[in-house]
């Protein structure tokens, strides 16, 4: 059985509502200082109000990359539901690899969340989640789901790949190793496209067999378990 660390809690609990509150307190804390010590409140307070606006935006902003999940559950229930869904199915079929297989899921790395990041003797992958259902298509080079565009989460699969890339050669002396990338699809996309601008699309029912014979390629098992142990002590 693989060996599994997953941050689902902290991603989807108490950190979105802390930042919910730092926000307001930082926000009521902020505007009465410039209110306090403002000569005429009345005239500054627009220019006040506007300050504390854009603040709260950047923390927000920020706070949604690095939580894009629990913000989710507060604001849209049902695709937080499909979502949370998903991902029981998709680990579930995770934990039956063997246990040389290290896997760190649904963290943050470097304001970039991350769905799963495999790590063995047998390759480095990330994983990235697609629950929608609907059809996979190219539109204007990028892919969709239907109406959905996965834009945003093929760039980012690709920029993690490329940024673990960068720590690897960094932390093991020019070792150069790039993880694979790969998009997980519901069962129900079999068959429909198992490649898009190199990164693999497999179904849940495929995942396995796709990392562990398809796209395996061997790496030394003492760099791997290194590499491991960076991640879950830095990240998990």
């Amino acid at each position: 059985m693989a060996y599994i660390e997953d941050k689902t809690e902290k991603q989807t609990g108490n950190p979105v509502s802390k930042h919910v509150f730092f926000v307001i307190l930082s926000a009521a804390v902020l505007a009465g200082s410039m209110l306090f010590f403002a000569q005429d409140w009345k005239d500054e307070l627009p220019t006040i109000l506007f300050i504390v606006l854009v603040i709260a935006v950047l923390i927000v902003f920020v706070s949604r990359k690095a939580n894009p999940l629990g913000w989710k559950k507060i604001l849209n229930k049902n695709e937080f539901n499909a979502i949370k869904s998903f991902e029981k199915d998709v680990t579930r079929k995770l934990s039956q690899l063997d246990d040389a297989y290290f896997i760190f899921s649904n963290f943050s790395f470097e304001l970039f969340n991350v769905d799963h990041l495999i790590v063995s003797k047998n390759g480095m992958f990330v994983v990235s989640r697609v629950h929608h259902t609907e059809r996979l298509q190219i539109l204007s080079n990028a892919l969709f789901a239907g109406e959905n565009s996965l834009e945003a989460l093929t760039d980012r699969t690709w920029r993690l790949c490329h940024l673990i890339n960068i720590i690897i050669r960094k932390g093991f002396k020019g070792l150069e190793i790039m993880p694979v990338p790969i998009l997980v699809v519901p069962d129900t996309h079999a068959g429909a496209m198992t490649e898009f601008n190199g990164i693999a699309i497999t179904t849940i029912e495929d995942l396995n067999d796709t990392i562990d014979g398809k796209l395996a390629f061997p790496i030394d098992r003492e760099h791997a378990e290194g590499f491991a142990f960076y991640m879950k002590k830095m990240y998990m």
